[in-house]
């Protein structure tokens, strides 16, 4: 319900359900969903599928998708910051209604770009990656 949580150096499936706090992990490498109402989201060095619902906070991660992985992030009220391999092959897109929207160090084929969405294909398109936000901005930066 309340409180912080901290996960390090995982080969496991996880799951976290949090009302208040932050939650961080790090070098995990399985799939991971996250359900939070108010705090903020530290992802490092995760390797697989990545699910993250956020009411009230901001989200910084570092993922690399599986073949065919999917990652899923929406926040109500904050930020989300993501970073990806550059080679990372995905169908993309990324929605706001009140923010903006970066991308850098990607190449984002058959681009549809509007002042509050993104959607395309990143290499050849075989994962996805669906990002949205309500009141927040979105950035995407390839390593």
């Amino acid at each position: 319900m309340n409180g912080n949580v901290l996960i390090d150096s995982l080969a496991g499936k996880v799951s976290v359900g949090l009302v208040n706090g932050n939650v961080q992990l790090r070098k995990i490498s399985e799939t991971i969903s996250i359900g939070l109402t108010n705090g903020n989201v530290v992802l490092a060095k995760i390797i697989g599928n990545t699910f993250v619902t956020l009411v009230n906070g901001n989200i910084d991660a570092s993922v690399t998708l599986p073949q065919q992985g999917t990652c899923e992030m929406s926040a109500v009220n904050g930020t989300i910051s993501l970073q990806i391999p550059q080679n990372t092959s995905a169908q993309f897109s990324a929605e706001v209604v009140n923010g903006s929207i970066s991308t850098t160090g990607l190449i984002i084929h058959d681009a549809i770009t509007t002042p509050k969405s993104v959607r395309g294909r990143l290499a050849g398109g075989e994962g996805k990656i669906a990002l949205k936000t309500v009141n927040g901005n979105i950035r995407v930066e390839g390593f």
